[in-house]
């Protein structure tokens, strides 16, 4: 194994080149199994692009590292190159900022669970019409912004797992649908959706996405139907959520998908709209 000296320095095997060639590579990982993913990856591509695990240094202590390898060939030969990059202080950092940000959440959740308790002790005092709307919408804001919470952290356990599954988009639209059923109702709002059988790869975020989309039509559309089905194409399933409210201006179609963006209503009603 030949490496420069900025590699060598990370392993503690500044000035100990020639110890670190009688090792093989595969000593350096924390776990071996790693290593085999890595070359197993690399025969099947050609090339690894930023494979991020553990490793051990001469002294036994575990980094975290991220390398990017290729197959190359020297005389003949096969040989693997590659560069790599010590992370282990970004690490500890994304580790302090998930750690804080889990508690601040919980904090905020917490203090969020105390409001919606004295405002349902103001409930049920003796309030005059529009003081007991006020009340209620207050109440309904701080609970969507718990869901919010709890999708943030929904977000991150899924992003640590990063585990896939098969999901029956029927199972999932009639979930939501019925879960929105009194908001839609309430609306004069028809929801029809018509059962596809589509089944597709995904993770409990696929509920959210759904549930985010037909929330919005509901609330904010002005509609009185909303069709939601699923076409199977050769690349996969496309699920369209139609309605028949006032829709999106034509100049602003471009600018929906820009991070931060909202719309003229939405700002003035201080809607979600499409905000991300």
């Amino acid at each position: 194994m030949e490496v420069n000296p900025a590699f060598a320095k990370i392993f503690g095997y500044e000035g100990r080149e020639k110890e670190l060639k009688k090792i093989n590579a595969e000593d350096l990982f924390f776990k071996a199994d790693d290593r085999k993913k890595f070359l197993k990856a690399l025969e099947k591509e050609g090339m690894v692009r930023h494979f991020e695990t553990k490793y051990v240094t001469r002294d036994n202590t575990v980094i975290f590292g991220r390398e990017s390898a290729w197959i190359a060939h020297e005389n003949g030969e096969k040989i693997i190159e590659g560069i790599f990059q010590d992370i282990t202080q970004q690490r500890k950092i994304e580790e302090d900022a998930r750690f804080y940000n889990s508690l601040l959440r919980h904090d905020i959740y917490n203090k969020n669970e105390i409001a919606i308790g004295y405002l349902g002790l103001l409930k049920n005092s003796d309030l005059s019409e529009k003081d007991m709307e006020i009340v209620t919408k207050a109440v309904r804001a701080i609970t969507e912004g718990n869901k919010l919470i709890e999708a943030v952290k929904k977000l991150e356990i899924i992003n640590d797992k990063k585990e896939m599954s098969d999901i029956a988009i029927d199972e999932v639209m009639e979930q939501v649908i019925s879960h929105y059923s009194e908001e839609a109702k309430k609306r004069d709002i028809e929801v029809a959706y018509k059962p596809s059988g589509a089944v597709v790869r995904g993770n409990e975020l696929v509920e959210d996405v759904f549930s985010n989309l037909i929330k919005n039509s509901i609330e904010h559309s002005y509609a009185q139907h909303i069709t939601i089905y699923a076409k199977d194409y050769d690349d996969g399933w496309n699920i369209y959520i139609e309605d028949d409210g006032v829709g999106i201006p034509s100049d602003a179609k471009n600018k929906v998908f820009q991070q931060g963006w909202k719309g003229e209503r939405a700002a003035r009603e201080a809607a979600w709209g499409f905000t991300w």
